[in-house]
């Protein structure tokens, strides 16, 4: 039968240390694409085994080896296109693709102790813009983004609208702009 893991590559997982603090820390490697070669060669306290796997602690990002049954699974972020399956110990089951996720956070006002439960995340702004080489998807579709076009809609006061793409828009001048004579 096949090896079953339990943690896998970018995995969440924590543990509460000797004083009974919560330690947070994410999966860097497991023991499923470890080669018998490997696993021979190298210092015997750094090598990931079967049933152990290799964590970064947060915050200073300091790397254990250490045996998957000490450490609990805080997340496992799916992404659409991501193979799942059923798990039934002891059985081959059904495999199939993640089609859709639905994400909820935990949101602490900045400079407060005021934490907001189960915000949905279709309700919060994204800070990071659109580059391309990054994953994308819609519906059960994934890809990369491979051009960015932008579009920049001026609107002036007396209401009319102005619609550019972003190469025109770098020729505008700040008329305000006290800084140039």
């Amino acid at each position: 039968m096949a090896q079953e893991y339990q943690y896998f590559y970018e995995d969440e997982v924590y543990r509460f240390n000797k004083k009974g603090n919560l330690e947070l820390g994410m999966v860097l490697e497991n023991a499923e694409f470890v080669s018998s070669d490997e696993e021979s060669d190298g210092d015997e306290e750094d090598k990931v085994t079967k049933g152990s796997i290799r964590v970064a602690w947060y915050p200073k990002g300091e790397e254990q080896v250490l045996p998957e049954r000490k450490v609990g699974l805080a997340d496992r972020s799916l992404m659409p296109g991501d193979v799942v399956r059923r798990l039934i110990r002891g059985k081959d089951t059904q495999r199939g693709y993640c089609r859709q996720v639905y994400v909820t956070s935990s949101v602490q006002v900045v400079g407060t102790n005021l934490v907001i439960l189960n915000v949905d995340s279709n309700h919060l702004t994204p800070l990071e813009e659109f580059t391309t080489d990054i994953a994308v998807a819609l519906d059960s579709w994934v890809g990369m983004v491979n051009m960015v076009k932008c579009r920049l809609v001026m609107q002036c006061s007396d209401g009319s609208r102005c619609i550019m793409s972003d190469g025109e828009a770098l020729e505008l001048d700040d008329v305000k702009d006290t800084r140039d004579r």
